[in-house]
């Protein structure tokens, strides 16, 4: 007998089973409450509101709105889905039903022919036919899912199709007056949004379409008014429309709503109440609105920057650099960006975000006075042009052309009012990637690094065994290695970005004859192609070397410069002190303090936190402090407590004990990190009781495989002080 046949008597055999094996006369038959079809036309009253469905419209709170047919669907699935034993179904007078919990004027569904109702009665729910008073109970679980299934059946949506309309009529009346528009008429014309009360204006298609994704997200969330408020407009649209489905199923004439953006924080449509908006929402209506009163040169979709291929900045006819787009994938992108940069001589990675930021500054260039042109300008002889064209030789998207009192596009020209200064004053340096490196530091297996302002210089090599991932000193003298503490390191440099990249200077060069700090390291070699569609760059297929000189620029700032003298970076001074902590000893807490975001400290005495707000730092209590209170702290404060904990070294080391318990944690510090490329991470420390004149602590990560020591650490009470600091200690 071959497969199939034995699964057919499997299936057989089971079926005779359950038929002689069952209870004498079987299972006992189930009665459905709902078995007819879905009405067209009913009433749901729930949650004291009645609803009245019909002609695909839903009433409800006086509003007539367009009703939601998956909703309508849920309410009717959960009805069929109410069942029980026929024996345990019971037939009462319909004046009977209040002592089921059974209420028609507060929960029902009722329609021709049909009126069921639910509730409970003590811990018991049921559902009744109350036409036919029969009763069935049920399980909560089936009656939560029919009261969820039993709430609003409109569209909470109020405008879907908002950005199908064809046509925009706007007046916008900010309060200080500045930029008001009294009326503004916008139309599509064959694909493009125009000003048809103002045809000499470049197109707004991208400002439409964001004005009109803005009018989509409005929703009737309440059914009143949200409280409060002037009702003064800050902004009034009027949208032409298609006309929706009627009964039929055809649809209506074209029809017009209107948006009416508050000042008070509201918006409404047509007469249905004003519903209050987030404040984030409310500032990019504001900024969108405005924008509407500007003439921009370029009118590029956000999509676009998706296909640009390459930039080509020139000044006077001579190509200055270029952008282009390397067409990696994922796995080349892990140490590679998209983007290079090349000029004459020259070829470095740019940042990988260097395209759509170019493209981005297109969109913000502003003119007064345009003009449409009838074709391209003739660039002058000292004119900037900035070509961009799409990949895969798909043709020019835009040019710009910057001269003499003058910007231009291909199709339109005017005078300038805004030019980001990129586009300006064109260099390399804005585009370059401001990371030092973003190979894996996992891969790096030598690391020299030597001291040299102060006093005599100190070198150190240490150097990875294969595969092993322990590290040992090689020079001046051979010695044991804090794996951990490199791996800082390392991670150091992997994580830090520059507040600037540049192509060296002079200046540039000059530090990095004379450093403070050099920095060499050596990255293992990839393993070579196996074949034509190995993805391997080739260029990583032997050992790498990069280094870099690090010398002070000014207060807390240096520089770096690569070993080669092509480029620098301007560094904040704690990325730089990270890199100088020493390497040797068993350090309790081996991450790079210099990245931290984040920390959070959690004791007996409460729990609080510190957060990095760019250049400053900000304290706030979880159990007093409200949203939005946090209080600005001294950052040298926080450095020097950073730099504290990070040199806090362990006495002894438990690899084999388990991490400290809940039960036995006294105090906790969590700290946040961007983490290896990029990648966030979590760290926390938990520190136990004092015992025998020391604190045990131990560590974890949300990072995996981990990099931190594991087991438990033993370190003095005062270094375990540090760990869990009072808040009061940062003023």
């Amino acid at each position: 007998m071959n497969r199939t046949g034995w699964i057919v008597l499997a299936v057989v055999v089971a079926a005779l089973s359950t038929y002689l094996l069952w209870p004498e006369g079987g299972p006992p038959p189930m009665v459905t409450l709902f078995t007819g079809s879905q009405p067209t036309a009913f009433r749901l009253r729930s949650a004291g509101l009645e609803q009245v469905v019909a002609d695909g419209q839903v009433t409800l709170a006086g509003a007539v709105r367009p009703v939601d047919a998956g909703k309508v669907g849920n309410l009717f699935t959960a009805l069929r889905n109410v069942q029980a034993p026929a024996e345990r179904v019971q037939t009462v007078q319909r004046v009977s039903l209040a002592a089921y919990g059974q209420d028609p004027a507060q929960r029902a569904v009722e329609a021709a022919g049909m009126l069921v109702t639910w509730g409970r009665a003590g811990a018991d729910g049921f559902v009744a036919d109350a036409l036919t008073g029969r009763i069935f109970p049920t399980s909560q679980a089936v009656l939560e899912n029919l009261e969820k299934a039993a709430d609003r059946l409109d569209q909470r949506d109020l405008l879907p199709e908002a950005e199908q309309a064809t046509r925009i009529e706007l007046r916008y009346t900010p309060a200080d007056g500045v930029g008001a528009i009294d009326r503004l008429a916008l139309e599509l014309d064959r694909g493009t949004w125009i000003a048809s009360s103002a045809r000499q204006r470049p197109p707004f298609g991208t400002r439409c379409q964001i004005l009109l994704g803005l009018c989509a997200t409005l929703k009737l969330d309440a059914l009143v008014a949200a409280p409060g408020g002037t009702g003064e407009p800050l902004a009034t649209l009027r949208l032409t429309l298609p006309g929706r489905a009627g009964p039929s199923g055809a649809p209506t004439a074209e029809r017009i709503a209107t948006v009416t953006v508050l000042r008070d924080g509201r918006a409404k449509v047509d007469d249905l109440p004003p519903q209050a908006q987030a404040p984030s929402a409310m500032e990019f209506w504001r900024e969108t609105l405005a924008d509407l009163n500007q003439d921009r040169l370029f009118d590029m979709p956000v999509s676009q920057q998706a296909s640009l291929g390459t930039a080509e900045v020139r000044r006077a006819g001579k190509r200055l650099f270029r952008l282009e787009y390397r067409g990696l994938n994922e796995q080349q992108m892990q140490e590679k960006t998209p983007w290079a940069l090349v000029w004459d001589g020259g070829r470095e990675d740019a940042a990988p975000n260097a395209g759509e930021n170019l493209m981005r500054s297109f969109d913000q260039v502003l003119i007064e006075q345009p003009e449409r042109l009838t074709a391209p300008l003739a660039p002058g002889p000292e004119a900037i042009e900035i070509v961009l064209s799409g990949r895969n030789e798909s043709g020019e998207m835009a040019r710009l052309v910057i001269g003499d009192g003058f910007v231009a596009s291909a199709t339109w020209r005017g005078r300038p009012r805004q030019v980001p200064d990129i586009l300006s004053h064109p260099r390399p340096d804005p585009f370059l990637d401001r990371r030092l490196t973003i190979r894996d530091p996992n891969r790096v297996i030598k690391l020299q690094r030597v001291i040299r302002d102060q006093g005599a210089a100190v070198g150190e090599v240490y150097v990875a065994a294969d595969g092993s991932g322990v590290w040992r000193k090689t020079w001046p003298i051979a010695g044991p290695a804090d794996a951990a503490a490199i791996r800082r390191l390392l991670q150091t440099i992997s994580a830090a970005v520059a507040s600037e990249a540049r192509l060296a200077t002079a200046e540039d060069r000059a530090a990095r004859d004379a450093p403070a700090l050099t920095i060499d390291l050596r990255f293992a070699a990839k393993p070579p192609p196996k074949g034509a569609n190995d993805l391997t760059d080739p260029e990583e297929t032997v050992a790498t070397d990069i280094g870099f000189a690090l010398a002070p620029s000014g207060p807390g700032q240096w520089r770096a410069v690569d070993r080669d003298g092509g480029l620098a970076w301007t560094l904040p001074e704690d990325v730089v002190e990270a890199l100088r902590l020493p390497v040797t000893d068993r350090l309790v807490l081996p991450i790079p303090v210099a990245l931290v975001r984040r920390l959070r400290v959690q004791s007996p005495d409460g729990v609080w936190e510190l957060r990095r707000d760019g250049e400053t730092w900000k304290a706030k209590n979880d159990a007093t402090d409200q949203p939005g209170t946090e209080t600005a702290v001294d950052p040298v404060t926080v450095r020097r407590w950073l730099r504290r904990v990070a040199g806090i070294t362990a006495s002894a080391h438990d690899v084999q004990a388990a991490p400290l318990a809940p039960g036995e944690t006294h105090a906790a510090l969590t700290i946040d990190l961007p983490g290896a490329q990029a990648l966030p991470e979590q760290v926390t420390i938990r520190i136990g009781r004092p015992a025998a004149g020391v604190v045990p602590v131990s560590l974890t990560t949300s990072r995996q495989p981990s990099h931190l020591p594991i087991g438990r650490l033993s370190i003095a009470p005062d270094d375990a002080a540090a760990l869990a600091p009072a808040r009061s200690e940062f003023k």
